[in-house]
């Protein structure tokens, strides 16, 4: 063992490892060695006052003192120091939560009557009245007259609907409660909204939507609350129909190349022009060359018939509505075109306008005892039967009341 021998008894002595080499005072009164200063001590990134690292704290990778660090706090939930004015609460009521970071939080839902955020799977009962982030998607659960299933059937048409409001004049909370008990839709959040939700549900047949009153009646209370689809610049309506419903490639085909062969039928049934948000424009030589595995999916969805959808296909293309029958009739001219396309020939679609005039007459004298079309005759009668009225939606778009 080698016994250090001072050569100058005045030479300072590291306080920490007892070396007199490059032994320093500090400005923090403290004598050390500049290695095992550096071991130790560091300058504060608040205050740039020197700090210990044995009572300093770390915030987003720097070193901050002990008096700096006290508006900081642990996120319960990743272990990462956070500061206080970047936390929230999480848990499954005002009285049980944690602080968690805004990193950790951005995939829960906030509840505004808890004032608490809660994970998707939390059982909070306010929760449940939670408008949910635009990237939520629950396990789709398949809805037909003979009961609730996982996964839909080959060859039945299965429908959801996601249909966009704004609260002009109402609360968003109170719109939100009227759905607490219903678990067949769920609500989003959605950006091109100003202030408002997106109603969407889980896939159904048409049958069931013909027997669901009660869903009905919460969209009329929307409208007595305050909300606004119709007469929005804003709003449309999405309905999904599952790629299971088509025989094959060539239905999928008839199907979407029916819709965008009729571009000025269509946007009068749908009750707007085609816009930035649903368009037609070279959609039928698009559509060809997807469904033929030509072409990649669409670069982008906001066209009349979207394809871009692994389980699905969405039409776009109708205009926000709260009114049930205006909802109804939309989902049965989906419907009923997956049904008129079924059997037809390529001719039979792709005729100049005349396949639509069959594809009404089709709708119009289909036997329907149980009235799924009701809705939709309503409205093809009206815009298609009707040569008054047809004369007048031909220059400008219905104008329906200011509830729907």
């Amino acid at each position: 063992m080698t016994t250090q021998i001072d050569s100058d008894e005045d030479s300072p002595v590291c306080e920490d490892c007892g070396a007199i080499e490059n032994v320093q005072e500090w400005t923090n009164s403290v004598t050390m060695c500049e290695g095992c200063w550096e071991r130790k001590f560091t300058n504060c990134n608040g205050c740039d006052e020197i700090t210990s690292f044995e009572y300093g704290v770390v915030v987003h990778g720097s070193w901050f003192c002990e008096s700096c660090g006290e508006e900081s706090t642990v996120c319960d939930n990743c272990g990462e120091r956070e500061w206080s004015d970047d936390t929230y609460r999480v848990g499954s009521d005002r009285e049980n939560y944690d602080w968690w970071c805004q990193r950790c939080t951005d995939n829960t839902i906030y509840c505004d009557p808890c004032g608490v955020n809660h994970c998707c799977e939390d059982d909070c009962e306010d929760s449940r009245r939670g408008i949910r982030n635009y990237s939520y998607k629950p396990d789709p659960m398949f809805h037909q007259m003979g009961g609730v299933t996982t996964n839909g059937e080959r060859g039945v048409t299965y429908m959801g609907f996601e249909v966009e409001v704004e609260a002009y004049h109402a609360n968003l909370y109170e719109g939100s409660k009227l759905f607490d008990d219903c678990g067949f839709v769920y609500l989003k959040e959605d950006g091109s909204l100003n202030e408002g939700f997106e109603v969407v549900s889980h896939p159904a047949t048409m049958a069931y939507y013909n027997n669901m009153s009660d869903l009905w009646e919460k969209f009329d209370g929307l409208s007595r609350l305050g909300f606004r689809s119709w007469r929005t610049s804003t709003c449309g309506i999405h309905i999904h129909v599952g790629r299971s419903a088509f025989r094959n490639k060539a239905h999928l085909w008839r199907f979407a190349y029916f819709i965008n062969s009729n571009p000025d039928q269509c946007q009068m049934f749908a009750g707007r022009h085609a816009s930035r948000w649903a368009t037609f424009e070279n959609q039928k030589q698009e559509a060809s060359k997807i469904i033929a595995g030509k072409a990649r999916y669409y670069p982008q969805r906001y066209v009349a018939v979207n394809l871009s959808n692994s389980t699905t296909v969405e039409i776009r293309m109708f205009r926000g509505s709260l009114l049930p029958r205006r909802i109804l009739a939309n989902l049965g001219f989906v419907d009923a075109v997956v049904e008129f396309t079924r059997g037809k020939s390529v001719k039979d679609i792709n005729d100049k306008g005349a396949s639509f005039d069959r594809f009404v007459d089709f709708v119009l004298s289909k036997p329907d005892s149980n009235g799924e079309y009701d809705s939709l005759r309503y409205y093809l009668t009206k815009y298609f039967r009707d040569d008054s009225t047809t004369e007048l939606l031909t220059q400008v778009f219905g104008s329906e009341s200011t509830t729907n």
